[in-house]
């Protein structure tokens, strides 16, 4: 347990995010974004002491369809790197009970937000204004408050992982001088609840207080970015998956035919309905495939480096737990259903053959008798 005096702040980890809505096909500059975001965020009265940051800048990109949206899938915007938000956002205790589905108001009214960028998903750190026993639901708060004002903001909506896959109470404290030989030092306590991660950092290294939460986010967000980018393709795998499924449910109801229109209908779409299905279930595979080399690429980037790896054990905890869909078994029901169409194309051409072969035999017949 930390002690009081050494407490400095607490804060909560989610993954909030802007979208851009523009008519198609535009430009996409990266400057033009952050001023629609700052004027939407300064929009709100309950807004203030916006500071937005850049970053490295990257060219203007060219684009033809809708940006994906961090609740569906991957978050692209190209924005470069090292980029971040950060403003405050006032909350008043009578609003925060509707916000929380019934629970207690927090201590706080005031909240830091802090959204910072990594190389492969934004990262949000939320710090409120008092000390929160439980500061993990500062995260909720200001994501539902934040998603009622800006949820539906015709230009930059406000977008977010919710509720959030990543539990986590976070305690920042000053270390004993002289007890520390690194900048910081992170100690897990793991929970049937939430986990506590707390926190300490070398006042001898550290002259202003922003300092320390600057490092120290930046840090975090390069490990963290890693965790909610595999949420992020396991929401756009499911999305893909659910293609796979319906392209299944249509073949299923071609067979399940009984009167003869239906049965007519399977006779002649049956082949085209598994073509599709096979196309969806391989482009479903390859997909996996990339989504489990990017995930590879980014954990040994992050794990195999000079960092300090605090949260490891949670994301081989989430990549271990990844849900795996029965791509197997689809194939095997497909290759079954081709199977019996084959089997019923056979059936056909012998019939018609049958048929032809004796309407001919009949002209041949006849034409022989007259001739005689």
């Amino acid at each position: 347990m930390t002690h009081p005096r050494l407490l400095k702040a607490t804060f909560g980890i989610g993954c909030y995010a802007f979208g851009y809505i523009h008519d198609l096909p535009y430009e996409f500059e990266p400057p033009t974004y952050f001023r629609a975001v700052r004027e939407a965020l300064a929009s709100l009265p309950t807004i203030d002491e916006i500071q937005i940051d850049e970053g490295s800048q990257q060219d203007p990109t060219s684009t033809n369809e809708p940006l994906a949206s961090v609740e569906e899938g991957p978050f692209f915007l190209p924005l470069g790197n090292f980029w971040h938000i950060d403003f405050r956002v006032q909350i008043l205790h009578r609003l925060q009970s509707p916000l929380l589905d019934g629970d207690p108001p927090l201590t706080s009214e005031k909240f830091r937000v802090r959204i910072e960028s990594a190389y492969h998903s934004p990262v949000t750190f939320v710090l409120p204004e008092k000390r929160e026993e439980d500061p993990s639901e500062s995260v909720r708060l200001v994501r539902e408050y934040l998603r009622q004002q800006l949820g539906a903001h015709p230009v930059t909506p406000f977008q977010c992982i919710g509720p959030s896959p990543y539990h986590m109470d976070c305690y920042l404290a000053t270390a004993d001088p002289g007890k520390l030989a690194v900048n910081w030092t992170c100690e897990l306590e793991p929970s049937i609840a939430y986990d506590k991660a707390r926190f300490q950092y070398s006042p001898e290294i550290y002259n202003r207080w922003d300092d320390v939460l600057d490092e120290l986010f930046h840090d975090l967000a390069e490990e963290l970015c890693c965790h909610y980018y595999c949420v992020q393709l396991d929401r756009a795998r499911m999305t893909q998956w659910s293609r796979v499924e319906a392209a299944l449910d249509r073949v299923r109801e071609l067979e399940r035919a009984v009167e003869w229109r239906g049965r007519l209908r399977r006779l002649w779409t049956t082949r085209f309905r598994l073509e599709e299905a096979f196309i969806d279930l391989a482009d479903f595979e390859m997909a996996s495939l990339n989504d489990k080399q990017e995930l590879a690429n980014a954990y040994r980037q992050i794990y195999e480096g000079a960092g300090r790896p605090f949260f490891k054990v949670h994301a081989d905890e989430l990549l271990q737990s990844r849900y795996e869909p029965p791509t197997r078994q689809a194939a095997d029901i497909l290759g079954l259903f081709e199977r019996r169409r084959g089997r019923r194309t056979d059936a056909l051409i012998l019939i018609l053959a049958s048929l032809l072969g004796g309407a001919v035999g009949g002209v041949i017949t006849t034409l022989f008798a007259y001739g005689r």
